[in-house]
């Protein structure tokens, strides 16, 4: 499988360039564009011609996000550069020159970020190291080593003072655990996995705390974990369409979730709500582009939606305003 997931990202590498000149052959585009009355796309850095993938993506604070990407900037070079999102403005801060920061799980805590791990170059397993880095002055220093090796997916949920890890390893079993960085410790749980629970990875971007629970978006299945009962568990709904990688970001109004690809690469546009306390799902919009594995956060009023993988350049943020 993980040979599988490095395929599909050269390939979707390669969908992106091919998406940016498709896209360019249209005309020049604007830093900001209204596309429906409730959905606005804007340029996350105009030096940027193409998006190559996520880094990190947290939440500062209720109105703030740090985040960084790879991309392809005017004059061919290739950078992993590091933004602040506020009020849907991207402010670029800094660079991150380090290549195993992709698609990294990750929370901030003590004005900094918590890097759970990342590419291991020239091997198949992932790190097993936290890191702590400091946007502010670019600093980047070992926080904790995680308590297992030999991994090649990971899914994180965040309660506001503890994580919860999902681990898949090279051998396909699965395991969770508990991490308290304050204290710098981690705690296996006795935690079974409902049947069809396969690639938590593919979770990534799409696993949120709402109401004292996680959920976690897995193809066309939603997994609850309850933190008092230890358990984790399918809700009683499911989606219409069968996607990976989708992006899910929790609201006070419920659980919105958005694109994904399928075993074939195809993107999806869907947008769903999902609603927990009534296991309700309803199909609520379509996004500008198909588009998967990308990063999103809710400040209150709007959602955003950064970067990610699909046929376009990726280099937007999709600012998704839900109605009522």
């Amino acid at each position: 499988m993980k040979r599988g997931l490095l395929l599909t990202l050269f390939f979707l590498l390669i969908l992106g360039i091919a998406g940016h000149w498709a896209w360019n052959s249209f005309g020049s585009k604007p830093d900001s564009m209204q596309v429906t009355n409730n959905i606005e796309l804007t340029e996350i850095d105009h030096d940027v011609l193409i998006g190559l993938g996520n880094g990190f993506f947290v939440k500062v604070d209720n109105s703030t996000f740090m985040m960084s990407l790879k991309v392809l900037v005017k004059g061919e070079r290739v950078e992993h550069r590091v933004y602040r999102l506020k009020d849907g403005k991207s402010e670029l801060i800094g660079k991150l020159d380090v290549p195993f920061v992709v698609d990294v799980p990750a929370l901030w805590i003590d004005n900094e970020v918590l890097l759970f791990g990342g590419m291991n170059p020239g091997n198949i397993t992932l790190i097993p190291v936290v890191y702590a880095y400091n946007p502010e002055n670019g600093s980047m220093k070992k926080f904790a080593e995680m308590p297992f090796r030999d991994y090649d997916q990971l899914s994180l949920l965040w309660d506001g003072s503890k994580a919860y890890l999902f681990v898949r390893f090279l051998n396909g079993n699965l395991s969770a655990y508990s991490f308290d960085p304050y204290a710098k410790k981690f705690q296996r749980l006795d935690l079974g996995f409902p049947e069809g629970f396969v690639f938590p990875g593919t979770s990534q971007y799409a696993a949120v705390w709402y109401k004292g629970k996680g959920y976690l978006v897995h193809g066309d299945r939603i997994a609850v974990f309850d933190p008092f009962s230890k358990s984790l568990v399918w809700a009683q709904v499911r989606l219409p369409d069968k996607y990976w990688a989708r992006t899910a970001v929790a609201t006070g109004k419920g659980i919105y979730i958005f694109g994904g690809f399928d075993d074939n690469v195809n993107f999806s546009r869907n947008i769903y709500l999902f609603v927990p306390e009534n296991n309700i799902l309803t199909r609520v919009g379509t996004l500008p582009y198909p588009l998967g594995q990308a990063p999103g956060g809710w400040d209150g009023r709007r959602i955003y939606i950064v970067g990610g993988r699909g046929p376009g350049p990726n280099k937007y943020i999709v600012i998704f305003t839900p109605k009522g």
